[in-house]
């Protein structure tokens, strides 16, 4: 049994991501050259950056896709507001209801309560979401989407970290 290293898979793998990271690439280059720049090499042996940005003699497409990308994220995650609702199936909010009914509860009861305790859930995750810092996740990674095509984001227990298509 042969061990593989990831970096060995990845550049064994890396001809089949390599012409969706070169149109990232030129595309980010028409826009925000530092989104998804030529190379990672910041810093070569004698100090000089090997990574030259181009130069935009017009920002126009920069302000453009930051524009797009803080409209869509204010329609996916408004700040205001829940971006999503919990509900109960039907079903099985019918056969807990006639549960509840046999208990001698009233219907509007029983509702008004599971309301309350769905619209808490609600606030706990919102209120997780923020603890995560998801909103510069989500920020970056509709820049990614809309520039490049691809993006990966993780969420884990400490936090949200996005993933350019350079590094996946």
């Amino acid at each position: 049994m042969t061990t593989e290293t990831a970096a060995s898979r990845w550049s064994a793998l890396s001809q089949y991501h390599s012409r969706y990271l070169r149109t990232a690439i030129d595309c980010s280059q028409l826009t925000i050259p530092s989104l998804i720049p030529e190379s990672d090499m910041y810093e070569g042996s004698s100090g000089m950056s090997d990574n030259q940005l181009p130069s935009l003699y017009q920002g126009s497409g920069a302000r453009n896709l930051n524009g797009l990308s803080a409209k869509l994220l204010l329609a996916l995650y408004p700040p205001s507001q829940p971006f999503f609702r919990l509900v109960i199936h039907e079903g099985k909010m019918e056969s807990y209801m006639q549960d509840q009914l046999r208990a001698g509860r009233q219907e509007e009861e029983v509702k008004s309560r599971m309301d309350m305790a769905l619209a808490s859930v609600e606030r706990d995750i919102l209120k997780k979401l923020d603890e995560l810092q998801a909103r510069p996740a989500l920020f970056e990674l509709i820049k990614h989407l809309i520039c490049g095509g691809n993006g990966l984001i993780y969420v884990g227990e400490d936090g949200i970290r996005m993933y350019s298509l350079r590094s996946f």
